[in-house]
């Protein structure tokens, strides 16, 4: 799966979640899973529920973590991959 530029993700209605000393806390409700997002999983987490595109996303991390665009385009990619297999998240 190749996620373009302005791709945008949706949050699975079977996912709840909170934010707990600033990290996002997620529960599967139909597998009963948790899972816990670290603080850079957490922003990507706000940014997709904002439902900021794949482009917007990147450019964001970016401007707030000293990373390289290639860098950053290879972790974000595989972050979202990774939810989107997991069925937390659903490309839009």
């Amino acid at each position: 799966m190749n996620l373009q530029k302005e791709s945008i993700f949706e949050i699975d209605e079977n996912i709840f979640f909170t934010n707990l000393d600033n990290e996002i806390c997620l529960f599967c409700s139909s597998k009963a899973e948790y899972l816990n997002l670290n603080n850079t999983g957490s922003h990507i987490w706000k940014l997709i529920e904002k439902k900021y595109n794949f482009r917007e996303i990147v450019e964001e991390l970016i401007r707030e973590y000293e990373i390289t665009q290639e860098l950053c385009i290879s972790e974000v990619n595989d972050f979202i991959k990774d939810l989107i297999k997991r069925e937390i998240i659903t490309l839009n």
